[in-house]
């Protein structure tokens, strides 16, 4: 599992640290259910870009393979 850090202000802070462990569980799944619906739509627009490219790549004569090959070297 991976450590996530998350920098608050002192009031938010203070009203996490107030609330009881129930409530801290529904807290915390709902952060994270945040994060992976944004990961979620990061995935969804990449994938619509590189669908997007390839359309272009093709009509330029740019194979697959080269396109692969392309964005590797752009990440």
């Amino acid at each position: 599992m991976k450590k996530i850090e998350i920098q608050v202000n002192k009031e938010a802070l203070d009203l996490y640290q107030s609330l009881d462990s129930k409530e801290k569980e529904r807290f915390e799944q709902s952060v994270l259910q945040l994060l992976a619906s944004f990961n979620r739509s990061e995935i969804d627009r990449y994938e619509r870009l590189r669908n997007e490219m390839a359309k272009e790549a093709g009509r330029k004569g740019i194979t697959e393979e080269e396109l692969d090959r392309l964005l590797k070297l752009e990440d």
